[in-house]
């Protein structure tokens, strides 16, 4: 119903959505689809485009990514070279030595149950330590990466800026701050854009 939403000026009403979660939520893939049916232009702030893998999209929805991948970060990938892959390059450029000599037979066996603890103690260190810790942080951490993204987007015309989730909670306060005459918030409301009652 195209009509249901009040055009002040003749211009499409624009809201800015922010939806940093792993994936957006059913709430918030319903609430688009609302705003597009209304005729609201959204522009929608992902972490990046795998998060719509087997997502379908309404068509008019313009979609910024923060990064190529998450995994891509500066925090992720120091976390997987000095928990992973750095001390099994280490144990694996040692086991290419010792097997090559008959004396180094007794260290490679060691080596190799070296390697074996380290997969254990990589993988338990992932779960237990550094999942917790980033998941905690990584609602800054996604503020300051999307510095760049929202630089190129015309914030200061939206209508609404709409933080989605919690971990979207950072960068939208950081946005209400540099824009002050933009309403910001966190309910998916379709209420400021509703022409007035008994209205054409």
């Amino acid at each position: 119903m195209p009509g249901r939403f009040a055009q002040t000026s003749g211009v499409p009403p624009r809201l800015l959505l922010l939806s940093l979660n792993y994936q957006p939520s059913d709430k918030v893939l319903a609430y688009l689809s609302q705003l597009d049916e209304a005729g609201v232009e959204v522009d929608l702030v992902l972490v990046d485009k795998t998060r719509l893998d087997d997502v379908e999209l309404p068509a008019g929805v313009r979609v910024h990514p923060l990064m190529v991948n998450e995994k891509r970060h500066p925090v992720r990938r120091a976390e997987h070279v000095l928990v992973f892959s750095g001390p099994r390059r280490v144990i694996t450029a040692a086991r290419r030595i010792t097997r090559r000599h008959k004396v180094g037979r007794p260290l490679d066996a060691v080596l190799r149950l070296t390697e074996r603890g380290h997969r254990r103690v990589a993988k338990g260190f992932h779960r237990r330590v550094f999942v917790p810790i980033y998941r905690q942080a990584r609602p800054w951490l996604l503020a300051r990466a999307g510095r760049a993204t929202v630089a190129t987007l015309d914030v200061g015309s939206a209508d609404r800026i709409v933080a989605a989730d919690v971990s979207a909670v950072p960068l939208g306060w950081r946005l209400a701050r540099q824009h002050q005459h933009v309403p910001a918030t966190t309910a998916l409301d379709l209420s400021p854009y509703e022409a007035p009652s008994g209205s054409a």
